[in-house]
């Protein structure tokens, strides 16, 4: 994140990100397909699948969304610099926003498949669908608010606050009525 944020993303070569972390350009292939990779990092499916299930299931979708934020932001707060890197290139390099979008999708997709159980309809439900994606709008508005203003405030702060604002849009299914 370092030579991202003082060279720019497309002056940053996988020699010198391999360099700078004193490995051979081979490991680093053999961990990371290429500098994207670095930009995204870890899949954490695993880690929202675990959440999710950790949470009583009669809990309404916002409170469990509002959980997963919460995670998030004490995440991000840990390792604020370098996250904020990490956000500013996916908002402004193309390559990556794309990667950004389609990584969204695969989380909506996951969100859906979790969530539905929950609200008591179908994964393709359009009022779930509809709900997770505005929860997933606000989350990232909110991320990049915080990285524009170079973290300034509590993100877990700003999140409670966007989640307070959007709560009634993600009120879905028999479980929220």
């Amino acid at each position: 994140m370092r030579l991202f944020g003082t060279q720019g993303y497309a002056a940053t070569t996988v020699e010198q990100i391999a360099a700078a972390a004193e490995i051979s350009t081979a490991t680093f292939y053999r961990y990371y397909s290429d500098k994207e990779d670095i930009v995204f990092g870890a899949d954490d499916r695993a880690l929202v699948e675990e959440l999710i299930a950790d949470r009583p299931p009669e809990e309404p979708i916002a409170a469990t969304i509002g959980a997963l934020f919460q995670r998030l932001a004490a995440e991000f707060e840990a390792d604020r610099d370098a996250v904020i890197v990490r956000l500013r290139l996916m908002h402004g390099v193309p390559g990556l926003q794309a990667r950004r979008w389609a990584t969204r999708q695969r989380t909506a997709d996951l969100l859906a498949r979790l969530l539905a159980p929950r609200a008591h309809t179908d994964p393709d439900d359009r009022d779930l669908r509809l709900a997770i994606s505005v929860a997933l709008a606000a989350e990232y508005e909110t991320l990049y608010y915080w990285a524009r203003t170079g973290g300034a405030g509590s993100l877990a702060g700003l999140l409670a606050e966007a989640l307070a604002r959007i709560e009634p849009a993600l009120r879905v299914g028999v479980a929220q009525a």
